[in-house]
């Protein structure tokens, strides 16, 4: 974990370091992964990928291990064995970021079938995690409220309210413009998924939304 929080500066004198203790201990796991992780940072993929694979070989620290072989198989644009490694990761906090880069990896390779059986398989497997799965295999989440968008302030109190056409996701957030609560913004942020808010009684903006039309807000 220490080496995860190292500032770029300090990188190179961390390997020297983690290199060092290495000549007591080169399989101890913890090591092994700080040493990988700092060679990855530095993008120093062959050492890298030794180190990953040693992992692997122990036992230890998988999740890490495979989607950190997934990045470098990726960066060499080896995609079957990088959504192999991607797919390989079960759990800890490499797993959505995992399932997220498999899932946009087998829409590039035109498996968009097989990406949504496998995702659904792991809906299942990790039911605490469902709503963020879904999000991954959506276009766009559709938030239907009484007005025709967001506001700077509720349009039904102040006649001077001003509709936005479009947000960041992040001005969503720090203005408080009550779209939807911060977490669920967040979660369409890191999933890359558009929001658009939709007047829940305007009977026709859902088919215009569908066929392009300007129509409520777009939060992006």
């Amino acid at each position: 974990q220490y080496a995860r929080l190292l500032s770029d500066q300090d990188l190179k004198k961390a390997r020297e370091q983690f290199d060092y203790l290495a000549k007591a201990n080169s399989m101890e796991p913890d090591l092994l992964l700080a040493r990988a992780l700092v060679n990855f940072r530095l993008d120093d993929r062959v050492q890298a990928k030794d180190l990953f694979e040693q992992l692997l070989f122990l036992k230890k620290h998988p999740n890490s291990a495979h989607y950190y072989l997934g990045e470098l198989a990726a960066a060499d644009n080896q995609i079957p064995a990088a959504i192999e490694h991607f797919r390989r990761v079960e759990g800890d906090s490499e797993y959505v970021p995992a399932v997220i880069r498999a899932f946009d990896l087998m829409i590039q390779q035109n498996q968009r079938f097989e990406g949504q059986q496998w995702l659904a398989e792991q809906r299942k497997l990790h039911p605490e995690l469902a709503m963020r799965l879904y999000l991954i295999e959506a276009d766009v989440l559709i938030k239907a409220t009484k007005v025709d968008g967001v506001y700077d302030s509720d349009p039904k109190i102040n006649p001077a309210a001003v509709k936005f056409d479009e947000l960041s996701y992040l001005d969503a957030i720090k203005l408080r413009l009550g779209v939807m609560d911060s977490t669920a913004v967040t979660m369409c942020m890191e999933n890359k998924l558009p929001i658009h808010v939709l007047n829940l009684w305007d009977v026709d903006a859902l088919k215009k939304a569908l066929f392009g039309e300007k129509v409520g807000t777009i939060v992006h």
